[in-house]
């Protein structure tokens, strides 16, 4: 079961450049503020800078749980059309859509 999880390496191993982007992104804006406003000029770019480090991070790791469970699972197909190929070809459906008119 280990093989469908991800680890903090392989995503520190994906996002290694965008967090050194982020890091010069955050410097350059701290060195662009002028003295005495440091935060109110520098807040907001630091601000998006991580921002966008967030996203990166959260779909490069989407994208190896993906990928791994892929690997792991022999159709390569998600669970759910997985589930739904082994539903019995006799399962009525009427009985459930009366119950949600109901």
């Amino acid at each position: 079961m280990d093989s469908k999880r991800v680890t903090a390496e392989q995503i520190l191993g994906v996002i290694g450049i965008d967090v050194e982007r982020m890091a010069q992104k955050v410097a350059d804006a701290l060195n662009r503020a002028e003295a005495g406003a440091i935060i109110d000029q520098s807040e907001e770019p630091v601000r998006d800078a991580l921002a966008e480090l967030r996203r990166h991070t959260y779909q490069k790791a989407i994208d190896l749980l993906s990928e791994s469970q892929q690997a792991f699972s022999p159709s390569g197909h998600s669970t759910t059309v997985r589930m739904a190929q082994q539903r019995p070809a006799d399962h009525d459906t009427s009985d459930d859509e009366r119950a949600v008119d109901g």
